[in-house]
């Protein structure tokens, strides 16, 4: 019986120090590897650019400050998209005021360049692009046409 453990015992290292060892070649090819592949990202990462400009329509279901900087002046308008969930969007002190809670508008955006590749913004919903684009401003808005409400609220050109 302790033969038998024994045999087992040593079976079992040579079987994980053969598993652990890897040859100087292998691990070369993999950091060469590892390599070209993030060159390769760099160089299209640093070509890629988006723009993103148009106007979206949304409720407006309250007008709140932005807590961070002023807690008193009405800046930021809880949003929703034609039956989706609320968000926030930074519409700015002079909009913020002229916001009306139960109200739908149609907000134009400042066109804004992105390093980020056109399907990956398309693929994206409205609260994710919001967030997504670094210099989203607000740059006018209106009250919505009857045409212009459900699911053609979205007119966003990403190109």
């Amino acid at each position: 019986m302790k033969k038998c453990i024994l045999v087992f015992l040593s079976l079992s290292m040579l079987m994980v120090t053969n598993a652990c060892s890897k040859s100087d070649g292998e691990i070369k090819q993999t950091e060469s590897m590892i390599s070209s592949e993030l060159e390769l990202e760099d160089t299209q990462s640093s070509d890629i650019k988006t723009t993103v400009s148009g106007s979206f329509t949304v409720g407006v279901r309250d007008v709140i400050p932005d807590y961070c900087y002023d807690d008193t002046t009405p800046s930021v308008a809880v949003v929703t998209e034609f039956q989706s969930y609320p968000f926030t969007v930074y519409v700015g002190e002079e909009i913020g005021k002229q916001l009306e809670p139960g109200e739908v508008y149609v907000f134009t955006i400042k066109p804004v360049v992105v390093d980020e590749p056109k399907e990956y913004l398309q693929g994206l919903n409205l609260s994710s692009l919001v967030w997504e684009l670094p210099d989203f401003e607000i740059i006018d808005f209106r009250l919505a046409e009857d045409d212009e409400l459900g699911l053609g609220s979205l007119c966003l050109t990403i190109e």
